[in-house]
């Protein structure tokens, strides 16, 4: 009854319904149809579409329409008509334009393009006032117009993944934006029209492999709080970064940075920093970081960490392996709340009695240096889940192991096992040791065997 009822308000497009998809398909189509007067919302995502079907005349009220993971090619003219759209989701198609229809929707405020084969950012969109947010990536766009400094309410936009090389200087206008990203693009340098957006909030330039440099104005972004500038080529980092107060998360990995700014004690509000896979010699004395959850300085040449290292006492994940590192400050043991600490593959060749302070870290990670010996004060290291000591030069199997349970496998039952076996414990040096003590349970976490779970390290 459904059907029959449908069909005969659709008279002239049932023959259109019918030809794009199978009698499932169309019936599953009807019903969502129906259920529509319900919600004002259309789904038909994932259905195979090719064409938008012309029925959608006959539903000039409904506020959200979702065609993404389709295959179609083209918008008709009839989109124009449902006047009150106010979510568009056409992502994942073939399309290679809009429609200048797309332009008369007075309530659009959500419209998502991503993943097709559009060429031209559609000038069409220089007309949708209310639009705020755009995503738009994933195409091959490889410029921006003027144009877009027409989007009034625009707020956020993803360019990620297109060609664009630069931006129009008219963007810098836009001072409603809060959100840009334009990761993975053809991006020459920082753009300086980023620099003019006074509210922006988050901004990720991340793997645009030819900037080299972030902009001294970018102190004028006091209200940034995420900056994603990874991947590029940049060999420095501006000190002006300092300015940029209200920032939480800053990540530079992966690019050519030999020296931290000091003014990194300024962000007194930075919970995140990545500094990861640079050529970072020398992490600077940095203070007022009490807020920072994670630092990761994996994979660069840094020798020591600072004192001040002890003052960042929210610091909760520690990751400075692939380093050269030689020796740790005794300050580490100030940390009250890290769980995880990473030092693997560097050349320390001793750790401070006070690292048994660290009572709440689950995973340390001290394989691939050069320790002969551990303090036995790491017995007090009750939440190790954790502990890889592999390829270090011990003689003998630290004595502290016998003390931490946390480590040992989940079997109830202790099993007699007279000699433990490595072949990577000891470098190559020793292969066999004495029990560790008299019943211990099948190899723990910190087993004297490779983790597999490390296998890339």
């Amino acid at each position: 009854m459904l059907t029959l009822g449908l069909t005969a308000d659709f008279e002239g497009y049932m023959e259109e319904i019918i030809d794009d998809g199978s009698i499932p398909g169309i019936l599953l189509f009807l019903k969502d149809l129906h259920m529509c007067k319900r919600t004002d919302a259309l789904n038909f995502s994932k259905r195979g579409f090719a064409i938008l079907p012309g029925v959608l005349r006959y539903y000039p009220k409904v506020t959200r329409l979702d065609f993404s993971h389709n295959q179609l090619r083209n918008v008709v003219s009839i989109i124009g008509v449902m006047q009150k759209l106010r979510d568009i989701n056409l992502r994942n198609n073939k399309l290679t334009e809009l429609p200048t229809e797309m332009g008369m929707l007075p309530d659009l405020r959500v419209l998502d393009v991503a993943e097709n084969r559009i060429k031209e950012f559609p000038a069409c969109l220089a007309n949708l006032k209310n639009l705020a947010y755009l995503w738009i990536d994933s195409n091959n766009i490889k410029e921006i117009p003027p144009l877009i400094m027409e989007l009034d309410s625009l707020s956020y936009v993803n360019f990620d993944y297109n060609h664009i090389k630069d931006l129009p200087d008219e963007m810098g206008q836009m001072q409603q934006l809060r959100n840009v990203t334009i990761r993975e693009n053809k991006l020459f340098y920082f753009p300086d029209v980023f620099c003019r957006l006074h509210g922006l909030e988050h901004l990720n330039l991340a793997e645009n492999k030819k900037v080299s440099h972030v902009p001294v104005h970018i102190h004028h972004l006091r209200d940034l709080q995420t900056l994603f500038i990874s991947d590029g080529s940049m060999l420095r980092l501006d000190d002006n970064i300092g300015f940029c107060q209200s920032l939480r998360i800053l990540s530079f990995a992966g690019n050519l940075v030999t020296v931290c700014p000091g003014t990194l004690s300024n962000l007194a509000n930075l919970r995140v920093l990545n500094a990861s896979r640079n050529r970072i010699c020398f992490f600077p004395s940095v203070c007022n970081l009490t807020g920072l959850t994670h630092l990761n300085l994996s994979t660069n040449e840094i020798t020591t960490l600072p004192l001040q290292i002890g003052d960042m006492a929210a610091l909760e994940e520690i990751n400075v392996d692939n380093n050269k590192l030689s020796e740790l400050p005794f300050t580490i043991a100030a940390l009250p709340n890290v769980t995880q600490l990473d030092l693997q593959c560097n050349r320390i060749l001793q750790l401070p009695d006070s690292i048994g302070a660290l009572d709440t870290v689950r995973e340390m990670r001290l394989h691939g240096n050069r320790l002969t010996s551990c303090p036995n004060h790491m017995s007090a290291l009750t939440s190790l889940k954790v502990l890889t000591l592999r390829d270090n030069h011990f003689g003998d199997p630290p004595e502290f192991l016998s003390c931490l349970v946390s480590l040992l496998g989940p079997s109830p039952q202790p099993i007699v096992c007279p000699t433990l076996w490595s072949s990577s414990f000891g470098s190559g040096r020793l292969c066999a040791f004495p029990c560790i003590h008299q019943a211990v349970r099948p190899l723990p976490q910190w087993s004297l065997t490779p983790d597999p779970s490390l296998a890339a390290d």
